[in-house]
């Protein structure tokens, strides 16, 4: 009898162990099954945001630029002889508008050396201020335009003393 129960408990073992192992196959690959759709999902989610990447690159040419050059203007600060030194560039709207621009270059550095120098060291080292004032010059710029010409402004060397 006690050859039979331990006959029995190695068969239950047994038979245990192979259920065990083909639930683990079966879990195992139902799992990778689940995966490689998560992935081939991912990589679709992935092409989508290179095409629409692509498609804002496509958009968004660069137009020509005209370069102001560097500008120097003493600074509004109170108590002390402070000055910046900056180069300006424009991006334009097109060819067209860079004839102009180039025509009115007086009248455009004007209107920048006007605004930089209302501002103070503080503001003009100031991200958020300069930001502002990019603003406010392709505004004042496109005042005198019977089109927008200028899209963008930036400052390609900023030095404040």
């Amino acid at each position: 009898m006690r050859i039979l129960n331990r006959k029995k408990l190695l068969n239950l073992i047994f038979v245990t162990a192979i259920v065990g192992l083909i639930m683990f196959l079966a879990l195992n690959s139902s799992s990778c099954q689940l995966f490689k759709k998560k992935a081939a999902s991912g990589e679709t989610t992935a092409e989508s945001i290179k095409t629409a990447e692509t498609k804002k690159e496509e958009k968004k040419e660069f137009g020509p630029t005209f370069d102001l050059g560097e500008i120097i203007v003493n600074l509004s600060d109170e108590g002390q002889a402070r000055y910046a030194k900056m180069s300006v560039a424009f991006e334009l709207k097109d060819e067209k508008m860079l004839k102009e621009v180039e025509k009115m270059d007086p009248l455009v550095r004007d209107i920048v050396v006007e605004l930089l120098s209302g501002e103070s060291s503080e503001k003009i080292l100031s991200l958020s201020t300069r930001n502002d004032l990019k603003k406010r010059i392709m505004e004042r710029v496109n005042e005198n335009f019977t089109e927008g010409a200028v899209m963008q402004v930036f400052f390609t060397n900023v030095l404040v003393q």
